[in-house]
């Protein structure tokens, strides 16, 4: 396969003379990774087909009756709905010189900078297409939350909060999500047979022929691959507070002076969901958004909703020695996949 230029798709000697002083690799700070607290808290499960993981929704019970003594009763049955879904493929292959890597004498050391970033962007990537992506759009990607819970007027529309039916601009408003983990409710899938998460593997060295002009060159190459999807099988486990208008969210005072009763609209999030002792409950913001609500529950506004569980914490509550807010009992996870400039929900 021809390959193409070299500036543009793989790292170049100007590459290398920016991470490297006398001689020796000097580390680079992932300043594009992005915090995402949805990947790190969510569950996974094994998909049951090669390409997604078929559900199966009730959507009718079977009919009851009241009967006398010596009286019969008809049969009956619910009826159910089956719907699938899919998984995208998420993939990135790193290239290197064999020879630009062999300059300053630690191969090991260039190719793992390179992989590093590999790694961010497609933790990044996947991130926001949990919220944003749309098979109808882009049917070989993964259907993401927004896309489902778009409109208040479609079919899972009352699981949608809007708190603030009319924010005025699509440019300051963003979106909370309630989400009840489980393996009957919401979960992340991957094709039957296949690994959970993403898969890193070293092709080591790979030759490569221009078929333009002839020229062989070696290269050391890493390929990553992530097969993945977004199940919700119990639409009554995820709720979506929609039209948030940030430029309400009054960091410095102790609540906005107009806009969105944001709390509130927590709480009647909390309530939309079908059973919250069923599931693991986990709420998700940017930070603008988180940054508001722990500054309420440090001031004590809404004290009954609204509180911050001291550091250190480990586990499914947070990062060891960082305190995290919760409302209602669950822990709210910073996510800069969120955006701050949604289209309103009506």
């Amino acid at each position: 396969m021809a390959t193409v230029g070299l500036a543009t798709t793989n790292p170049t000697l100007l590459d290398l003379a920016k991470l490297t002083v006398d001689g020796k690799i000097i580390p680079v700070i992932q300043s594009l990774q992005q915090r995402n607290g949805f990947l790190q808290s969510m569950v996974w499960k094994e998909g049951n087909t090669d390409t997604g993981h078929m559900v199966a929704s009730q959507n009718a019970l079977p009919a009851v009756s009241w009967v006398r003594m010596n009286e019969g009763v008809l049969a009956t049955k619910g009826t159910t709905d089956t719907y699938t879904e899919t998984t995208g493929m998420l993939e990135g292959l790193s290239s290197v010189d064999r020879k630009l890597a062999r300059l300053n004498g630690n191969a090991a050391a260039f190719r793992a900078q390179a992989d590093d970033s590999f790694l961010a962007s497609m933790a990044n990537t996947l991130e926001s297409a949990f919220f944003y992506e749309s098979t109808k759009i882009n049917p070989e990607r993964i259907l993401g939350l927004a896309a489902r819970l778009g409109s208040t007027s479609g079919k899972y529309g009352n699981q949608i909060v809007l708190a603030d039916p009319s924010p005025g601009s699509g440019t300051v408003s963003t979106s909370i999500y309630l989400i009840g983990w489980g393996d009957r409710s919401v979960y992340g899938i991957t094709p039957r047979g296949m690994p959970t998460g993403l898969e890193m593997e070293d092709m080591g060295l790979q030759r490569d022929k221009d078929l333009v002009t002839g020229k062989i060159r070696w290269m050391l190459e890493t390929s990553f691959a992530w097969k993945v999807g977004l199940c919700v099988e119990d639409y009554r486990n995820v709720v979506r507070i929609a039209n948030i208008n940030t430029s309400q969210l009054l960091i410095t005072g102790p609540a906005p002076a107009s806009g969105s009763d944001l709390v509130a609209a927590m709480v009647k999030a909390w309530y939309q969901i079908f059973d919250p002792r069923s599931t693991r409950l986990a709420w998700y913001c940017n930070r603008t958004v988180g940054a508001y609500l722990h500054m309420q529950a440090l001031r004590g506004t809404n004290s009954s909703s609204l509180s911050v569980l001291p550091a250190p914490m480990t586990g499914s509550q947070g990062y060891a020695g960082a305190p995290i807010t919760q409302c209602m009992g669950a822990p709210i996870y910073i996510t800069d996949a969120l955006l701050d400039n949604e289209a309103v929900v009506s």
